[in-house]
């Protein structure tokens, strides 16, 4: 997660769905590449001073120190979770994996 407005964007357009139906109960806005559908963006109800980034859309990614996991249900069988980390299934407050 970055801080709202630390996040920009360039190239083409960004276009964005807004999800009121969540299994988590917040809508939930979820913003994408106009050009590919690429996933770029999710902004959370819950979390309103947040940018949510998916972290294969960043080139950089090796520069940077992740402190939190979300979204463990979705994660795929060789991703590993530090112990003592929790891990939400879902995110929000949802249950823990």
């Amino acid at each position: 997660m970055f801080d709202m407005g630390k996040v920009t964007y360039e190239g083409g357009k960004v276009s964005e769905f807004v999800d009121t139906k969540t299994e988590h109960g917040f809508k939930m806005t979820n913003r994408f590449c106009s050009k590919c559908a690429s996933p770029v963006e999710m902004l959370v109800e819950r979390v309103p001073d947040g940018q949510f980034v998916p972290l294969g859309t960043i080139d950089q990614r090796q520069n940077f120190d992740i402190h939190e996991g979300l979204w463990g249900q979705e994660a795929l069988p060789h991703v590993a979770f530090k112990d003592g980390r929790e891990v939400r299934k879902q995110g929000g407050a949802s249950a823990l994996v």
